[in-house]
């Protein structure tokens, strides 16, 4: 049974992310019809239909992005434009004539791009019940719905938000592995990692989390971990579907080659009108997110989460922080919005180093100069 402290923590992420909720699908339109929006998921949905010429085209022909969101949005279409043929609706009848993305085409995309961010807030407080007290981790959920980068994506139609909640699933699973060994987790896993890749390639570093958390916590000795036939299953299981929802990058293999090419050699020389490299990107989006006092405590709690009692379920989340941001730095192109996938690792991390400043400043015999400075800082 649930007891008052659980109670009252689910009540607060629920009602917070109701309240943020409410507020971005007040203004959710924005800008609609006259906005110009880049809207990649709902773009290569649309140009899906093939207007004005017979049949569908379910082949993006569009490799920069996985397909999981494009066929996402269209089957919000889908429905929408089947609806609207049962009704009549001279919405979507105009929709064969329209030579540029419909509104309500875009809109859709903005709700789906909310739904997955509001999906991730509450994947966020998930990951913090295994890591904080229940108020604490509902605290990191709606903080999450708030944080800048989260609202802006949001109220557009992109692929960071969906990335960011099947992330938030992985590592829910991979910090709990250690204790569950069950096949049934291992291949859950490998669903979540496929995807996020799905959802965009760089979704794929999961998988080293998850590999360093089997080595490192599993119970068998480090090497027999991985003569276990859990994580080759898991492995099959994320190649098995991420093909099931991209089978056109085997079927058309050359112009995959040459759009996923293209994009490989953008970000490893850079984009057109950049100028600030990564090393200045990253640390001015983490400020801008998470403020200076909660950056601050993030480094606070990084010594507890190494060496603490919940070091084991902390390990895969630092892990995957780690390995994303190795990974960024390796691209010459570098938009705040890329770090997105990490900003959670580093709100929980924030949580645990306030939570614990109040302790050593609440209980006397804690009480010491280094920690009144860290607090009023």
């Amino acid at each position: 049974m649930p007891d008052h402290r659980s109670i009252s923590a689910t009540q607060l992420i629920v009602v917070g992310l109701a309240v943020t909720t409410a507020v971005k699908l007040w203004v959710v339109d924005h800008g609609l019809p006259g906005v110009y929006e880049e809207a990649t998921p709902v773009r290569q949905a649309w140009e899906m239909w093939n207007w004005g010429y017979p049949g569908f085209d379910p082949n993006p022909a569009f490799f920069n992005y996985p397909a999981l969101t494009f066929y996402l949005n269209w089957l919000a279409q889908a429905v929408y434009y089947a609806i609207g043929v049962v009704l009549g609706s001279e919405i979507t009848a105009a929709w064969k004539s329209i030579p540029e993305i419909a509104p309500e085409a875009l809109l859709m995309g903005r709700v789906i791009s909310l739904a997955f961010g509001v999906a991730a807030s509450w994947g966020v407080y998930r990951i913090g019940r295994r890591l904080l007290p229940a108020m604490w981790a509902a605290w990191s959920g709606v903080a999450t719905s708030v944080m800048l980068l989260p609202v802006k994506f949001s109220l557009i139609s992109a692929v960071d938000l969906p990335l960011l909640f099947f992330i938030t699933l992985a590592l829910h699973d991979i910090a709990v592995l250690p204790w569950r060994q069950r096949l049934n987790q291992h291949l859950r896993i490998g669903v979540w990692i496929a995807l996020a890749a799905a959802c965009k390639y760089t979704g794929a570093v999961l998988a080293v989390p998850y590999v360093v958390g089997g080595l490192c916590l599993s119970e068998s000795p480090r090497w027999r971990w991985l003569r276990n036939r859990n994580p080759w299953l898991a492995g099959a299981v994320t190649l098995a579907v991420f093909f099931a929802i991209n089978p056109f990058i085997l079927r058309d293999y050359p112009a995959f080659s040459l759009q996923f090419g293209f994009e490989r050699w953008h970000m490893t020389l850079g984009h057109f009108g950049q100028r600030d490299p990564a090393i200045v990107v990253y640390p001015v989006a983490i400020l801008r997110n998470l403020g200076p006092s909660l950056a601050l405590f993030a480094l606070v709690g990084i010594a507890p989460a190494l060496l603490g009692r919940n070091r084991r379920q902390w390990l895969p989340l630092l892990v995957f922080a780690l390995a994303y941001i190795v990974l960024l730095f390796l691209f010459a192109t570098s938009f705040d919005h890329y770090l997105l996938p990490v900003l959670p690792v580093l709100l929980l991390l924030s949580i645990s180093g306030l939570r614990l400043s109040l302790i050593h400043i609440s209980e006397p015999t804690r009480r010491t100069p280094i920690s009144y400075a860290v607090f009023c800082l």
